[in-house]
């Protein structure tokens, strides 16, 4: 009996990653077992198969969180190039931009303008930090993820 269940739990282990968008059916069999598991009696046997349950229920949930977690990182590598290059075409604009002959200007326009161009400096910094913060984002996931591949193969 308690091959059979461990047996089970080990192959959801193994299956539920591969269909992790199908463990709805999963969630609700070992969600299903844990209620009736709460309605017996208290014996060792019971209290092991319940921990087992909620373990892997337990891992049900992660298993999701990390595949949500690596779509959106997957999402992120995919637009990263496109990010990229708007960020260095606005660069690029910048540094490109012909500017008017300042000497006519008056005290007014100038203020203004270089109102304008700290606007415009700001925005390309705010740009550039948020790329920065994908990239971070990129690496911390890639990091985490060789963690949890890790970890789960020592859990299998």
């Amino acid at each position: 009996m308690r091959f059979l269940l461990f047996l089970r739990l080990f192959l959801l282990f193994i299956c539920a990653p591969i269909f992790a968008e199908e463990s709805t059916p999963y969630k609700q069999i070992i969600a299903t077992k844990i209620n009736q598991l709460e309605l017996q009696q208290k014996t060792p046997e019971t209290v092991k198969q319940l921990a087992a349950y909620q373990a892997a229920q337990n891992q049900l949930e992660k298993i999701k969180d990390f595949n949500q977690a690596t779509r959106r990182y997957e999402e992120l590598t995919e637009t990263y190039p496109e990010q990229k290059s708007a960020l260095k075409e606005q660069i690029d604009n910048f540094s490109a931009t012909e500017f008017p002959e300042f000497s006519d200007w008056d005290h007014d326009q100038l203020t203004l303008e270089i109102a304008g161009q700290d606007t415009k400096l700001i925005q390309i910094e705010l740009s550039r930090q948020s790329s920065h913060n994908i990239l971070i984002k990129i690496e911390n996931g890639i990091d985490d993820f060789s963690y949890q591949a890790n970890k789960l193969r020592t859990v299998i």
